[in-house]
């Protein structure tokens, strides 16, 4: 795969995602991407994007607070 903003061959790897919602802060460790190996930036699959909104979604129904986690992928 090759970084959309310059063109250079990506690695996999994971990364830790951040979200501030106005609910309380979602922390998700180890959630796989891709990475560029010229400019840094990651960046997630379609499936790994879909399934991080569906845990934001489900989260900001009854998140007070921080919450913390290992990324599941399998279990959106």
């Amino acid at each position: 795969m090759k970084c959309p903003q310059c063109n250079i061959n990506m690695k996999s790897g994971t990364k830790t995602h951040t979200v501030q919602h106005p609910a309380g802060t979602m922390i998700f460790h180890h959630v796989p991407c891709f990475e560029c190996l010229s400019c840094g930036q990651s960046f997630f699959s379609p499936e790994i994007t879909a399934n991080l909104e569906n845990k934001i979604d489900n989260l900001s129904e009854v998140l007070s607070g921080v919450y913390e986690t290992e990324f599941d992928p399998v279990n959106p």
